[in-house]
């Protein structure tokens, strides 16, 4: 609703462990090392624990969004199962085969440690990992330990996460469970985030949106951080309203008191993130101060007709009725019709926007509040902050709850595969807080900018000619929706290899990204825009969002204002107009590797470093030296930087999968697929 009002491409805030979207504060960092930790040649057992909503089934999300190599994971979402259960579920997620009617507790633990040996005779690591794991039994907890058994003389066969809310730290100090707990190798506990991190979340997410990071003013910001405690999805779930609000206020940016209303109207009797400073009884204590004063000013302020003095007493003091206010933009207006259960916002007659009523009566119109104390003493309340204690208006229906649609990753050294999302580059290095990750720029580019560094560069945009809009019919809205109705549950990863002349593989869909890799093909996913797809210029699914369901599409051609999709084994062309309210923003391309390195950096040396420096000498039209250095140096550095900002990406001077992708468009192999000469049928 207020996604187009502040230029973004979708809500922001979303509520889904969308990894596209992490922000790594400094815990998280170390959270996810622990879990990097319990994947690795020596992980064993570990266990992370956090508050509800810190970020916990978001991790995970990102754990799993790395491609780890030579992994495979089971991930357990539901705790809430009996032993038999647990290991069949275990073995499902692996692909373990075993007869239903005959899957006793032995069958399925026979079953399960014949899989393993056989994964760790192929050189492959399996981790078990359970979320929500507070609500194991402990019988299940039991059989748990009891898998750790499972091993060789020297290896773990199963490395074991457990990943649950604070209670987990509670049941596992429980006597009778202590040999489990002995068998812990990590522990880790997730912290809320800080101010300057709960800033930094908010224009992270704001700029992966597509949007500009100055939507919220400092003091919104800091009420933001007051109100939530840190907590990411009470981050959320208040800057989701609040963006409501100054939508319905026509407002461009968000101020501290629609933070304020906004956090009245979704957390309600939710006090865990209010500041711990603001007890009750400072709180009763500074209303007595304030009102102390105000019936002191009562008293005792100067009047023309004032009587001695000493006739005060006699006379009861007068005190002025403060001025009204008019009611809040986020009260219900009155309705006059029955608005259903919907929960959408309706104009009111001022031509804004006010939450509908969650119940099917008409609400009548609220009383005008008084001024809030911030009004009537300023002074004394920026003293002791009692702005949030203004009048609140009655809360007499359910706030209306806002769902969003799923929304790119932020890098970490600790984990260098990590995949790449637009706009850094693949594998950067991570960012100092607050990240300053930049947005895809809004125009293609069609050359690098010289500089310094790198000098002037070529054109790295297909030519023009070449993007002329495809010669297939356009197809109309209807046509277009009613195929996206019928391609729901389209696998299109076949069809993207298919397009590398790379045959079907075998396994499954979620592997997908690791068995490429044994074809020399890497996989490239995160959030950008048309021009981002358009230098990277290789065939791509994309994710269009229709009535709330996400549907996958392949994009075979893209011209300057048409692109080419396959959707239900159908070619049709579609303008771009048409698709951006569908496109989420989501991609996911394939990439010859052409060097023995997918990430080249600093530490590096041999073939990819020179590999590296003929590239970026053909991005600047400079002539190829005869001898090249194979160490990646500080002047290496400098240029990669240089290349990288010319070309929209984050400048960390390493060589990672976007930028790979882009040096490698300057001389493609044979055969390589593009958007820009849709010419191969495969």
């Amino acid at each position: 609703m207020y996604a187009e009002h502040f230029g973004l491409r979708e809500p922001p805030f979303a509520l889904t462990p969308d990894p596209a979207y992490v922000y790594l504060s400094r815990h998280h960092r170390e959270a996810l090392a622990h879990l990097l930790y319990g994947t690795d040649e020596n992980g064993g057992f570990v266990q992370l624990t956090g508050e509800v909503g810190t970020g916990k089934t978001t991790l995970v999300r990102a754990l799993l969004e790395q491609g780890l190599e030579q992994v495979d994971i089971a991930l357990c979402l539901n705790p809430r199962l009996t032993v038999e259960e647990l290991l069949a579920t275990v073995c499902d997620e692996l692909g373990v085969t075993y007869l239903p009617e005959h899957a006793s507790l032995k069958v399925l633990v026979d079953a399960l440690n014949g899989h393993l040996l056989r994964a760790h005779a192929a050189g492959r690591r399996t981790v078990l990992i359970i979320d929500e794991a507070q609500n194991l039994s402990r019988e299940v907890l039991e059989q748990i330990r009891l898998l750790t058994n499972l091993e060789t003389t020297k290896h773990k066969l199963l490395r074991i996460i457990l990943v649950g809310q604070p209670e987990l730290r509670q049941f596992l100090a429980r006597s009778d469970l202590r040999q489990l707990a002995q068998r812990i190798t990590a522990r880790y506990h997730l912290s809320p985030l800080d101010s300057a991190e709960t800033a930094a979340y908010i224009d992270h997410r704001l700029r992966v949106a597509g949007g500009r990071d100055n939507v919220f003013n400092r003091g919104a910001l800091r009420a933001v951080d007051r109100l939530s405690g840190g907590i990411p999805r009470l981050i959320n779930i208040i800057c989701d309203r609040a963006l409501l609000g100054a939508y319905s206020q026509n407002a461009h940016r968000v101020s501290t008191a629609i933070v304020r209303q906004a956090a009245r109207e979704t957390l309600q009797s939710q006090t865990r993130g209010l500041p711990k400073r603001f007890t009750f009884g400072w709180r009763a204590f500074a209303l007595s101060v304030i009102g102390l004063a105000l019936i002191g000013v009562g008293r005792w302020l100067p009047r023309v007709d004032s009587p001695p003095v000493a006739a005060l007493a006699d006379l009861s003091p007068t005190v002025a009725t403060p001025p009204l206010r008019t009611p809040s933009p986020f009260i219900a207006a009155p309705l006059a019709a029955d608005t259903g259960k919907t929960g959408r916002a309706l104009p009111t007659a001022a031509g804004r926007l006010a939450p509908m009523a969650t119940t099917h009566s008409t609400l009548p119109l609220p009383l005008p509040l008084p001024l809030p104390i911030s009004e009537v003493l300023p002074d004394l309340a920026a003293t002791v902050g009692l702005d949030a204690l203004s009048p609140m208006p009655p809360d007499k229906s359910t706030p209306t709850s806002i769902s969003v649609p799923n929304a790119a990753s932020q890098s970490l050294a600790l984990a260098p595969k990590i995949l790449a999302v637009s706009p850094p580059s693949a594998a950067t290095a991570v960012s100092p807080l607050p990240p300053t990750r930049p947005s895809v720029p809004p125009s293609p580019i069609s050359a690098l900018a010289p500089s310094p560094e790198i000098g002037n560069a070529i054109s790295l945009t297909p030519p023009a000619a070449s993007l002329n809009s495809p010669s297939v019919p356009e197809t109309s809205p209807a046509t277009l929706a009613a195929l996206l109705d019928s391609a729901r549950n389209e696998n299109l990863n076949d069809r993207l290899l298919a397009l590398w002349d790379v045959p079907p593989l075998q396994g499954r869909a979620a592997a997908f990204c690791e068995q490429i890799k044994t074809r020399a093909l890497r996989c490239l996913s995160g959030q950008g825009d048309w021009d981002a797809l358009r230098r990277f210029d290789h065939p791509a699914v994309l994710r269009l969002v229709q009535k709330g369901i996400t549907i996958p599409v392949l994009l075979r051609a893209l011209g300057a204002d048409q692109a080419t999709l396959e959707i239900a084994g159908q070619r049709i062309t579609v303008p771009i107009e048409q698709l951006k309210p569908l496109w989420s923003g989501y991609y996911l391309l394939l990439w010859k590797l052409q060097t023995d390195q997918p990430i080249i950096g600093p530490g590096n040396n041999g073939e990819a470093v020179r590999w590296l420096r003929r590239r970026l000498a053909m991005a600047t039209s400079q002539s190829i030296p005869a001898t090249l250095s194979e160490a990646f140096d500080a002047d290496l550095g400098k240029q990669v930087r240089a290349f990288q900002q010319s070309q929209g990406l984050e400048p960390d001077g390493i060589a990672g999968g976007q930028t790979l992708v882009l040096l490698n468009h300057l001389a493609p192999l044979p055969g390589t697929p593009l958007l820009s000469r849709p010419h191969r049928e495969p």
